[in-house]
């Protein structure tokens, strides 16, 4: 059980950071009555460029949190921060009909998201970024565009190698915005 659910460690002893993005309850029509259990969305980070969500059940609220929790850290997402701060390259994922994209800045440009994506991205550590979302606004659907997105994100050296380009050339470009 988690007495703060925003902050946990791991079975190494690593200390997570997590936010509850969105809790409901649901009901399952049985023969003859109706059945309501909670559910829960949660995100996890180390701030250090890895982090998952996770969707749990449970007869409470708290159960389902804490689902949700064990869920998450099953579920983990590892980027390479460029600069320490944020992304390489454009990132653009989608689900369902939700289109997330993530467009890399300069480590001194402030976060342009919505409180949602700003949250998210904290807790890969991601400081400096802009971010688009278009289509469904349902939050299980952000989240996993979000994380889609993510999944596509390249180290500097890779992206640079897939483009044939020389990693001083794009590391210049992405400085000056070229």
């Amino acid at each position: 059980s988690l007495e703060d659910p925003t902050i946990l460690r791991d079975r190494d002893g690593q200390l997570w950071s997590g936010v509850i993005v969105n809790t409901d309850m649901v009901q399952k029509t049985m023969p003859g009555n109706r059945v309501n259990s909670h559910r829960a969305l949660v995100v996890v980070g180390n701030l250090k460029g890895a982090a998952g969500y996770g969707m749990g059940k449970g007869k409470t609220s708290k159960d389902a949190i804490n689902a949700a929790f064990r869920a998450s850290l099953r579920n983990l997402v590892h980027i390479d921060l460029y600069d320490n701060v944020g992304v390489a390259h454009d990132l653009h994922g989608k689900h369902n009909s939700c289109h997330c994209y993530i467009r890399a800045t300069s480590r001194n440009r402030e976060m342009v998201a919505s409180p949602l994506v700003k949250e998210i991205l904290a807790r890969f550590g991601i400081g400096s970024a802009s971010v688009k979302l278009i289509g469904r606004r349902n939050p299980y659907s952000q989240v996993m565009a979000i994380f889609n997105a993510l999944e596509k994100h390249q180290n500097i050296d890779e992206y640079a190698k897939a483009r044939g380009e020389r990693y001083l050339t794009l590391k210049w470009a992405h400085e000056n915005r070229v």
